[in-house]
């Protein structure tokens, strides 16, 4: 008899240490257990959830890449000080960062009204202005919850 073959492959450079990772995807699904949906709605749950994970990763992964610019000007900064001159910090590419990241941000909250519309079976507009509003009055996220 012939040992099945099983490829390994890594699709993500976060593991289940990573609080993302262990709250967002793992314990949800999870949940989602106890949750009187059909196995189908189930799945499609997860897999939308799984997706949302993904984004919160890239947010993530955005402020980590912008923490580490700030360290380098900074470690610059003390190597040019140390040699007597002048010098006033700059992160490099900081404003295409930022703009990464509210992007993204903006997709995550945009998406998240998915899964809540598959797991309570409601029509939610699914776009991020769901979560506020411009007169200042209650969100139809926070009118619904």
């Amino acid at each position: 008899m012939r040992k099945p073959i099983f490829t390994m492959q890594s699709i993500s450079n976060h593991g289940t240490s990573n609080p993302i990772v262990a709250r967002l995807g793992l314990q949800s699904i999870e949940l989602l257990k106890w949750v009187d949906i059909s196995d189908v709605e189930r799945d499609d749950a997860s897999s939308l959830i799984f997706e949302l994970h993904k984004k919160l990763l890239r947010c993530h992964d955005c402020l980590e890449k912008l923490k580490e610019n700030d360290r380098a000007a900074i470690a610059g900064i003390r190597n040019i000080f140390g040699n007597g001159a002048m010098a006033i910090p700059y992160l490099i590419n900081l404003q295409d960062e930022v703009e990464n990241f509210l992007m993204v941000a903006k997709q995550y909250l945009r998406d998240i009204v998915a899964p809540i519309n598959k797991i309570y079976r409601e029509n939610l507009n699914e776009d991020s202005s769901i979560f506020w509003d411009k007169k200042g009055l209650a969100s139809k996220a926070e009118a619904w919850a």
